[in-house]
């Protein structure tokens, strides 16, 4: 019984972790960084967009497959993407950074693997 519990203890602690903590992990490194950090890190951004206050918003693919699975009746596809977008001030300095993906059923954010981060324990 020991065994069983010090394996899921173990198991546990090499999941992948959550959105929050990738979306923390994310405004710890780059916010207050210039935004060619995060272009340094993840290459050019597919898109921008300049707000009326000048700031620009930034956004970065860093994943995005698709997954089909067959039943003997039926089939359906199930997508997983991985995107950070940044607000940038005038002065080209992160004000902040949020991530948009999916999670599977245990709650691993998809950036998470991606980014190679673990979950907290």
């Amino acid at each position: 019984m020991r065994l069983a519990a010090l394996v899921f203890a173990v198991a546990l602690s090499a999941c992948a972790a959550t959105k929050q903590q990738v979306t923390a992990a994310l405004e710890d490194k780059y916010s207050g960084q210039s935004v060619d950090k995060l272009v340094v890190e993840f290459g050019p951004p597919i898109n921008s967009f300049k707000m009326a206050s000048g700031e620009v918003v930034y956004q970065w693919e860093l994943a995005n497959r698709t997954v089909m699975a067959r039943g003997e009746y039926s089939a359906s596809a199930s997508t997983y993407f991985c995107r950070v977008r940044a607000i940038v001030g005038r002065d080209s300095m992160v004000r902040s950074v949020s991530t948009e993906d999916v999670s599977n059923l245990y709650g691993e954010s998809f950036c998470a693997k991606r980014l190679g981060l673990r979950r907290d324990t």
